[in-house]
């Protein structure tokens, strides 16, 4: 009882100490990410009542495709760890790599509607005005 407790404490020390360190590394963190967000044009969404009707449904459906994408690389690391735990068993590590494949495939086709919603929007807000 003694060592698991002890093992249990240093456990956590090690984290408490490790997670104090990555912590004042964070507001540099935020930093480059705010401006790869205004780069990218995701780095806040634009809902506002001023905002164009075209540029609402743009911010929309950017939002649902960054939630998709995300379950496809969830889905991606369920596979990964399916084909993982296989055991050997060659029926399961054949589901579990057509599954990543399946979602890598998801991926692309969400990295492509992601671009062309993009394209489409723009060229309608250049066009037509927001």
């Amino acid at each position: 009882m003694n060592t698991i407790i002890k093992t249990i404490v240093s456990f956590l020390l090690t984290f408490a100490v490790a997670s104090a360190a990555h912590a004042s590394a964070v507001g540099n963190a935020r930093f480059k990410l705010d401006s790869i967000g205004r780069i990218t044009g995701l780095g806040s969404v634009n809902v506002s009542s001023d905002a164009g009707l075209y540029s609402k449904i743009a911010a929309i459906i950017n939002i649902l495709l960054g939630f998709v994408g995300v379950v496809a690389v969830v889905f991606i690391l369920y596979a990964g760890f399916r084909w993982i735990t296989a055991g050997g068993n060659e029926e399961q590590v054949t589901e579990a790599r057509g599954n990543i494949r399946n979602a890598v495939i998801g991926l692309v086709v969400v990295f492509f509607a992601f671009v062309i919603t993009n394209f489409v929007t723009k060229s309608l807000i250049d066009v037509l005005g927001s």
